[in-house]
């Protein structure tokens, strides 16, 4: 296998600068990228356990020269792209500190699988603090590849849960990380959480209108009402899906409503402000019926010519699959079913005191952890004879879940060399760090932006003038820390 060093020097006499082209949206990049494994262990924690596997990781060095700094992306959940190491904010940052930047896929997701299958004693490896460790061995693999001092700076930065992880490594990790940039990272990791859909109420009144607001509610508050009547094959024709809903089934249904306000989420944090005035004026397009508007928007922005399934029963039979290369392990959706269960939480519900239809309970949940990762089908039954195998058990996530909180923390982080960037109007900024806590960390709240938006290149034609301003905080702030 050729020598990092190597491949670095091939692209560096080869690469013509920075070549991106395409859009952002399509994913269609064109920078040169390189890819080789590390070797990392399969349990940092075992003295005993000497097994070591091999992931797979992602570098560009176009800009790359000895001596420059090193930038290592730290990816979402279930994000299987390179995107943000070929085109961005990062990316242009590199252009100017000449810095390496890599990434890779959090072990169990893409290529970097551990273990011969996903199943739920396979698994146990998969924890926050194995996912930081990992972290901890590439910086010393790259490090040792590319022949740098510790004086060369390492520079951690993510979106989302990616964010959040990058921040727990520079605590854990100091020594070896240097600063890092939050991107919307969600830090508020307690069991559960309503927050979330009541700051979405706040979101679509602001930046909608309180008209706007009012017809969501009666959409949904609709499907409840058909709910309560029965009438699941009325719903099935509506909204496309592939089963009739099961009017009787709390877990169905609180799975229906789940799918469709994770709809709204998912357009508001791709498309910020103008995706809530686009969805507001889609609400208004049949007059009095706020129902077939909202069925009218499900179908244009994601309707396809094969049905949904949100049902409980299909939701858990695709995590339930403990395969690789199956739908729910390709998604990362076993995965994070996983994490979420075992130990980081961050349930989203819908009481009875929400603005919402209070059908999304914490026992939901509950069931959808115990049926995806407990015993479901007679060979799991079977396997229980087994005294290796271990059976998912609910009330351990309840301490598992104290025990990150106390090692990590929840909103208050107190670490330095980090900036905090959230979106005004993302459903999960109050999960995040909004105000700086200790000296030398920046945090930003970026107005009319939901989830992430700093990512991107400074685009003076479309970028607001606070979200260039944004960015440009940024780019000084990590300029300076590069070479600090």
């Amino acid at each position: 296998m050729f020598s990092l060093i190597f491949v670095l020097l091939a692209m560096l006499s080869t690469s013509s600068g920075n070549e991106f082209a395409g859009d952002l949206e399509t994913d269609a990049f064109t920078a040169d990228l390189y890819n080789d494994v590390f070797e990392t262990r399969l349990d940092h924690f075992s003295p005993q356990n000497f097994n070591n596997v091999s992931f797979t990781y992602y570098g560009n060095a176009n800009h790359y020269e000895p001596g420059g700094p090193l930038y290592i992306y730290i990816k979402d959940a279930r994000d299987d792209t390179t995107r943000w190491i070929e085109n961005g904010l990062m990316v242009d940052i590199a252009a100017e500190t000449n810095a390496a930047l890599f990434t890779f896929n959090h072990r169990y997701l893409g290529e970097n699988r551990p273990t011969q299958n996903a199943s739920f004693e396979n698994m146990e490896y998969l924890t926050v603090e194995q996912s930081l460790a990992d972290i901890a061995t590439f910086i010393r693999f790259i490090r040792t590849e590319l022949s740098v001092g510790y004086s060369t700076k390492v520079i951690l930065w993510g979106s989302g849960y990616g964010a959040s992880v990058a921040v727990w490594a520079r605590k854990k990790y100091p020594h070896m990380i240097d600063a890092v940039w939050s991107s919307s990272g969600v830090f508020d990791i307690n069991l559960y959480s309503f927050s979330q859909y009541d700051l979405l109420e706040y979101i679509i009144t602001s930046a909608g209108s309180l008209e706007c607001h009012n017809l969501l509610r009666q959409a949904l508050y609709a499907i409840d009402d058909l709910i309560r009547s029965g009438d699941g094959e009325y719903l099935q024709e509506m909204l496309n899906l592939c089963h009739p809903v099961d009017t009787t089934s709390l877990f169905d249904i609180a799975a229906l409503y789940e799918h469709y306000i994770l709809f709204i989420t998912d357009y508001i944090n791709r498309h910020h402000t103008a995706g809530i005035l686009d969805f507001c004026r889609a609400m208004e397009v049949i007059p009095g019926d706020p129902f077939k508007s909202f069925v009218q928007w499900i179908d244009y922005i994601y309707g396809t010519p094969e049905c949904f399934d949100p049902s409980f029963n299909g939701m858990v039979e695709r995590a339930s699959d403990v395969e690789w290369d199956r739908e729910g392990t390709i998604s990362g959706r076993r995965q994070w079913y996983y994490s979420q269960c075992t130990q980081i939480g961050s349930f989203l519900i819908a009481d009875e005191f929400s603005w919402l239809p209070g059908r999304i309970p914490v026992f939901y949940h509950m069931e959808k952890c115990q049926r995806a990762l407990g015993a479901t089908s007679f060979w799991d039954i079977i396997r229980i004879l087994n005294p290796r195998f271990v059976s998912y058990n609910a009330d351990q996530l309840i301490y598992a879940n104290e025990a990150l909180i106390r090692e990590f923390g929840s909103l208050n982080q107190r670490v330095t060399n980090v900036i905090y960037t959230n979106g005004a109007i993302d459903p999960w900024l109050y999960t995040g760090i909004t105000a700086p806590q200790e000296p030398r960390t920046i945090a930003i709240v970026i107005e009319a932006y939901a989830k992430s938006a700093d990512l991107t290149s400074i685009d003076p034609s479309s970028d607001t003038v606070q979200l260039i301003q944004a960015k440009e905080q940024i780019k000084q702030t990590i300029m300076e820390w590069s070479f600090d």
